[in-house]
């Protein structure tokens, strides 16, 4: 597979309309700095990290060599061939091969059943360190709100470090 010396450069190319301000910070420090900036979660991504799990924006992640190496080789591109939200990220390799990546407006692509699982899993993520086994529950009674009679269950369990009722 593609390791982070296999990446001469990357471009990330995006529609030529979109502000260089929506990209975020240039060089991330920090995993909340690379979460809001759009070459640290290419960085992320490039370097193989899932970025629907919270943990993949560590600090040490961004703190590693590997990352700090690749963001500096990645170009910010406008191209009027992209519509909002639409763009590919383009990867030169030592060997000279160019590997092209298309990405989707996230945001409206797709099914709503499509993006049901992937919103669980990171509520699962984020939800279970602070309110540890009542996160599956939590999630069950949050996903049938309108049938429950009352909310008083939901703010049991989602009390942090508590196991609820």
């Amino acid at each position: 597979g593609l390791v982070a010396d296999d990446i001469v450069h990357a471009q990330v190319r995006t529609a030529d309309r979109v502000p260089r301000s929506a990209y975020g910070v240039r060089v991330p420090r920090t995993g909340i700095e690379a979460k809001f900036s759009l070459p640290g979660v290419s960085a992320l991504a490039l370097l193989g990290h899932d970025l629907t799990v919270p943990a993949s924006f560590s600090d040490e992640n961004v703190d590693g060599a590997a990352f700090t190496a690749l963001v500096e080789r990645i170009e910010l591109v406008g191209d009027p061939a992209f519509g909002q939200g639409d763009g590919e990220i383009v990867v030169r390799t030592r060997s000279g091969a160019v590997l092209r990546q298309r990405f989707p407006h996230t945001r409206d692509s797709g099914t709503v059943a499509s993006r049901v699982e992937p919103a669980n899993q990171k509520f699962l993520a984020i939800a279970t360190p602070v309110v540890w086994d009542n996160a599956k529950r939590l999630r069950d009674l949050v996903a049938d709100l309108e049938s429950l009679p009352g909310v008083d269950e939901i703010c049991a369990l989602a009390q942090p470090g508590t196991n609820g009722v």
